[in-house]
């Protein structure tokens, strides 16, 4: 994995005449890499929409609480004033505790939405905090861990959709150049 440095929290947000090089710039990423993850806050609306409109799949991620749930659903009320496929959007809810009572704001988010949740991270702080003092991954402490599961299980689901994404490549005819064929997960 290779990582470009996110910008400082003081620098400006992206403004929209900057856009087009950001897309170009996400375009050369996506014909050197296979999956390219962008890690961007709903903060920043432009990166947000470039991002979403350039990917075949952006997953939006979540706490289990009303307020980071709201501003989720902000996200979608933003992304429906632009044109996108509703399917290319996936929700990630982190540190999801089943002790936690919130079955029904998350059903309440899923009909506002018309959004499932695709994976939900079991909280598992003590892990967590072990892997970033260690300096390691979960998957490296605890692979078998309900973390661990869990991530194993989704990405093999991407790396699954990915790879059957690229045979209908190959299957299908060279796209113009002019339109070039969207790659990878963002």
């Amino acid at each position: 994995i290779e990582f470009i440095a996110a910008p400082r929290e003081s620098q400006s947000p992206i403004l929209a005449q900057e856009a087009a090089a950001l897309e170009t710039f996400l375009l050369l990423l996506k014909q050197c890499y296979d999956i390219v993850l962008i890690d961007c806050g709903h903060a920043d609306p432009v990166l947000v929409r470039v991002a979403a409109m350039q990917s075949e799949k952006t997953f939006l991620v979540a706490n289990q609480d009303v307020p980071s749930l709201r501003g989720l659903v902000g996200s979608f009320d933003k992304l429906s004033k632009f044109t996108y496929n509703p399917q290319a959007i996936g929700v990630i809810i982190n540190r999801d505790d089943a002790k936690h009572q919130m079955g029904g704001v998350i059903k309440e988010f899923e009909k506002r939405t018309d959004q499932q949740i695709a994976l939900s991270i079991p909280n598992d702080y003590a892990l967590a905090i072990e892997a970033v003092n260690r300096g390691c991954t979960i998957y490296d402490i605890q692979p078998r861990s309900s973390i661990g599961k869990k991530m194993e299980s989704f990405i093999n689901k991407l790396v699954n959709e990915l790879k059957a994404a690229k045979a209908t490549d190959q299957a299908s005819p060279a796209p113009s150049e002019a339109s070039p064929k969207k790659r990878g997960f963002f």
